[in-house]
């Protein structure tokens, strides 16, 4: 091979190595410029899922704020019921209290005058404040709104807590069961309409194909055989149909099962029949 020839081989071999590598080279570049902008929709997408992650659970946060508001005014307001009970009673208290202690600066003025004859003359009379006996009103938070809020917290907050141990996966089964039953059912097994769920319609059975049919197969000999049927001589002889099956070889027929004339009971041929 001259020097030439060689030449221009190895210009060749070069050439195609250079073209293999602009190829991969671009190909490469491509790829790059595909990933960089995946990587700028997949960040934009992860902020947007952020945001609406932050937008439900600020709504959560929301509601149980709204939830715990509720539970603090019902117990502001069985607090002001108690307070007004108890602030009544205290008047009441307060009012007895003042006509009882006047009552008794009018018996010690009576006693003071006990020398005299207007003692002898006067009298007194309980108020009517004597007969009511203090006591305690029963005054408590206990009422059925306050007890359910309270009941109701500590059960959300149970319920929350057993969610939040288990896995993110295994959270909405827990939370949405319906789910499961579906995927473990599968859509086959919905009911449509009025059908009960365990009965499935199946389709319809392909009948076979007749035997006669078959290829290699000699066709079968018809069930129903002619025959003649005797009647009276004036109507002749009667062709018909009937439906015993063919005679088979070493098979008895009909006849041959017949009882021998002279036995009891055997077949007796009609005279007038044969004539």
């Amino acid at each position: 091979m001259s020097p030439e020839e060689q030449r221009n081989l190895k210009e060749s071999d070069l050439r195609q190595k250079l073209g293999l590598l602009n190829g991969k080279i671009e190909k490469t570049e491509t790829f790059m410029f595909q990933m960089n902008n995946t990587q700028s929709k997949l960040k934009d997408a992860a902020t947007q899922r952020k945001t609406a992650l932050a937008a439900v659970y600020q709504q959560i946060r929301d509601m149980l704020v709204q939830d715990e508001q509720n539970a603090q005014h019902e117990v502001d307001s069985e607090l002001e019921i108690g307070q007004t009970k108890l602030q009544d009673h205290m008047k009441r208290l307060t009012v007895n209290t003042e006509k009882m202690t006047k009552a008794r600066e009018s018996i010690n003025n009576l006693l003071s005058q006990s020398q005299t004859m207007a003692f002898l003359q006067a009298s007194f009379n309980l108020p009517k404040a004597v007969k009511f006996d203090p006591h305690m009103p029963q005054v408590n938070l206990d009422s059925k709104k306050v007890t359910a809020s309270q009941a109701c917290s500590a059960a959300l907050k149970q319920h929350l807590a057993e969610i939040l141990k288990q896995p993110v996966e295994a959270r909405l089964l827990t939370l949405k069961p319906e789910q499961q039953a579906e995927a473990v059912s599968g859509p086959a097994t919905k009911s449509t309409g009025s059908q009960p769920e365990d009965k499935v319609t199946m389709p319809p059975r392909q009948r076979r194909a007749p035997r006669s049919h078959s290829v290699g197969r000699p066709p079968i000999q018809p069930v129903l055989m002619p025959f003649n049927v005797p009647t009276h001589s004036l109507m002749g002889t009667y062709t018909g149909w009937h439906c015993n099956p063919p005679y088979m070889a070493g098979q008895q027929t009909k006849q041959d099962r017949r009882p021998p004339h002279n036995a009891p009971g055997g077949y007796k041929p009609n005279m007038k029949g044969n004539q």
